[in-house]
């Protein structure tokens, strides 16, 4: 015991305090090395296998995501063509209401500012006949849809992968005859 210092005497059965007074007796070897051992595992970063494992999660989730992002797009572009297609059947149908027949130039399918009506990426054909008129549009995703007045049901998706040639109206559309009335979002039409 170190002089100075007081010690009250132990109860019986309870061992003498005992006076520490080397650090390396503080802690014994298997305790340092468990405290070593925590830290170094405090420290490690991620395992390759853990890395790998969400490398290959999110792979799956882009390669899920991706395909239905795209399908989203294409239906989007389809139905911007179906309603220009349908906006310029009313336009035609407003037109002949006025003249008393279908139009023949890109401003008769326009609407009343004059402004041609096609969505970006997208170009049109009509072919008009006395009584008919037969709308073509093609989409940013390549669907060509069709546009029969005689029929009346509305845009229609075909097996066409271009739009017809402007010269004459394809086989099968009847009731329209003549060269064919181009327009896209970049023509310019007067009213």
């Amino acid at each position: 015991m170190t002089p100075g210092r007081t010690f009250i005497a132990p109860r019986p059965g309870v061992p003498a305090p005992v006076e520490l007074t080397r650090p390396e007796i503080l802690m014994e070897p298997h305790m340092i090395s468990r405290f070593r051992t925590t830290l170094a595992k405090k420290e490690a970063g991620f395992t390759l296998t853990e890395l790998l494992v969400v490398i290959v999660i999110i792979g799956i989730l882009a390669a899920v995501a991706i395909p239905m992002y795209l399908n989203q797009q294409n239906k989007a572009h389809d139905a911007a063509v179906k309603s220009d297609i349908t906006n310029a059947a009313l336009a035609a149908d407003a037109y002949y209401v006025d003249d008393l027949e279908y139009p023949t130039t890109a401003a008769g399918f326009a609407n009343d500012n004059g402004a041609p009506l096609a969505s970006p990426g997208t170009s049109y054909v009509a072919f008009v006949g006395p009584q008919n008129y037969v709308i073509y549009g093609k989409s940013k995703s390549n669907t060509v849809f069709r546009y029969d007045r005689s029929s009346g049901d509305g845009a229609q998706p075909t097996s066409l992968t271009a739009l017809p040639g402007t010269a004459s109206a394809p086989t099968g559309d009847t009731g329209v005859t003549g060269a064919g009335v181009p327009w896209d979002p970049t023509t310019t039409v007067t009213p």
